[in-house]
């Protein structure tokens, strides 16, 4: 880096954002305020380090010119670098933040089915209309749970799903169960390995846990209540 900018608060300012990656996670989220807040700085740095000072001085020149010629080699170098971990970055989680037209339809149907008062239970909040007619329904996130009953619903589906869903009123209880969901849980660790293949298998022929609508990315069920016609 040029010795001017040593003698300023560059460096400072770079670096300032760093313990806040250890102070507060910010629900997982920190590391990102971390690098927006420290970027500025390290970028201009980055920029002062590539590109030689303009106007040159005359006086050693002939010194600084096999600096400025590997300078100029690792600006390229420095771009296509940055370019591919942008398309990364980008594209990165583009299996999370997709959904397939499937999946949109299964979730516009659950949104226009499910009375007022239901009770929505997903894998995750990751579908189309999750919070659509938001005051009217009530939601439960798998990933949002003790971290006890994520395991005893990995452990047992079906009684977990009943203990989780069994509080209040009476209602109508669904769950959805959608490709994003899942590459999202395997992506974020937000629930333990297995556990929506494990959940899929075990309602798979529950008389009491019927599918009312399918696509083919989506599964919608209806968690009736215990000894209601149907169930087992």
């Amino acid at each position: 880096m040029r010795p001017s900018l040593r003698r300023t608060a560059l460096p400072l300012l770079a670096i300032a954002p760093l313990p806040w990656a250890v102070a507060n996670s910010y629900g997982g989220e920190m590391i990102f305020r971390v690098y927006l807040f420290a970027l500025p700085a390290t970028a201009f740095g980055a920029a002062a380090l590539l590109l030689p000072p303009l106007p040159a001085t005359a006086h050693g020149h002939g010194l600084r010119r096999p600096l400025r010629r590997l300078r100029a080699a690792a600006v390229p170098v420095v771009v296509v670098t940055l370019f591919a971990a942008l398309s990364l970055a980008y594209f990165g989680k583009e299996n999370v933040n997709y959904f397939t037209a499937s999946e949109t339809a299964a979730a516009k149907w659950l949104a226009g089915h499910a009375p007022e008062g239901s009770l929505i239970v997903g894998a995750s909040d990751n579908f189309p209309y999750a919070y659509a007619d938001y005051p009217y329904h009530d939601r439960i996130w798998l990933p949002e749970a003790a971290p006890e009953d994520q395991r005893q619903v990995n452990r047992d589906p079906v009684s977990e799903l009943r203990v989780l869903t069994g509080a209040g009123p009476p209602r109508p209880v669904y769950l959805i169960l959608n490709r994003a969901q899942e590459a999202q849980v395997l992506a974020t660790g937000a629930l333990p390995p297995g556990t929506l293949a494990h959940i899929k298998h075990a309602l798979a022929h529950r008389r009491d846990i019927p599918v009312v609508h399918r696509t083919a990315d989506t599964v919608v069920h209806r968690i009736l209540p215990e000894g209601a016609p149907g169930g087992r």
